[in-house]
């Protein structure tokens, strides 16, 4: 069944913007590099659409976000990605069980998934080259995307 409000955080993987903004089905919602979104209900998918501009012109990128419904505890988790800048190995924590980590390059081309069933775990990123990610991770059906940099 539908449900009511349901808020995330989304983290901008701009380099070099002089200003970002963020839209949800097309209407204006927010700016900044960092911005808590609300989607007025859960069990329908949004486009959400960041806008990244500097004097050079503006970048767009949209992706399509599936709400569902979601505990209040779960959705205001924090969840611990560390080291940041990393060469070798990631590690994350989180009060709540991780089900599955996706990283993609800043083009949005997927370069490592893997499904898990933890609160803590380890991931090799050896075989990913020098630059900035993006690593998705998704709890319960939330999901939480935050900028990874791998430095060799």
């Amino acid at each position: 069944p539908e449900g009511g409000p349901i808020s995330n955080w989304f983290v901008s993987n701009a380099q070099n913007a002089t200003k970002v903004d963020w839209y949800v089905d097309s209407i204006y919602s927010s700016t900044g590099d960092s911005v808590l979104l609300t989607f007025p209900q859960s069990g329908k998918s949004y486009n959400v659409m960041q806008v990244a501009s500097n004097d050079c012109g503006a970048d767009t990128l949209t992706k399509v976000y599936s709400v569902v419904g979601v505990a209040e505890n779960i959705k205001n988790s924090t969840i611990s990605l560390f080291p940041n800048p990393a060469n070798d190995l990631i590690s994350f924590e989180s009060e709540y069980y991780t089900n599955q980590i996706v990283i993609t390059t800043m083009q949005g081309k997927v370069v490592l998934s893997k499904k898990m069933n933890a609160q803590t775990g380890t991931i090799d990123i050896s075989k990913l080259a020098t630059g900035v990610y993006l690593v998705e991770i998704l709890q319960g059906g939330f999901s939480t995307v935050k900028k990874l940099n791998v430095v060799r």
